[in-house]
């Protein structure tokens, strides 16, 4: 087994589920790069052509993962988020403990629909909002001004 024939097996595994139809993968060091490929095409269409090495890719729904994840980050290093290994249950009512507005749970069984659940803190119910909406907000008052008047 090379190297990286792992790693390249996880993307293939992706492209085959459809999660994406495509990547362009590098691992360098600081003398360059180890390992460079492209994987899959550039839309599932039949036909599509395939990425190569030079293939530009949208970044911006990228932006979002990079910068939730260092602000998570910071909370968690100043102490104010935590990652416990409880029950969504028990995470959930710690949330309306403290007060969270509002709580979006991404879950198999409506993901699967292009749907998440939406749980305004002062409704009993919850209510299915489309992913791709809650994914277009580009700031948390885009958020807060989605959930104000539920």
């Amino acid at each position: 087994m090379l190297p990286f024939d792992r790693a390249r097996g996880v993307v293939e595994r992706a492209i085959a589920d459809r999660v994406f139809p495509a990547a362009a993968l590098e691992v360098g060091a600081s003398t360059g790069p180890l390992w460079r490929d492209a994987l899959g095409t550039l839309t599932f269409d039949a036909g599509s052509p395939e990425s190569a090495l030079d293939t530009p890719f949208d970044l911006a729904s990228l932006t979002k993962v990079i910068v939730t994840t260092t602000v998570m980050m910071d909370l968690v290093r100043a102490g104010r988020a935590q990652h416990r290994d409880e029950r969504a249950g028990v995470k959930f009512n710690d949330a309306d403990l403290v007060g969270c507005p509002a709580r979006v749970t991404v879950g198999e069984k409506h993901l699967k629909e292009g749907m998440v659940e939406l749980k305004p803190r002062t409704e009993k119910d919850n209510r299915l909002i489309g992913f791709t909406g809650l994914m277009s907000l580009t700031s948390p008052m885009e958020f807060w001004d989605l959930i104000k008047d539920i």
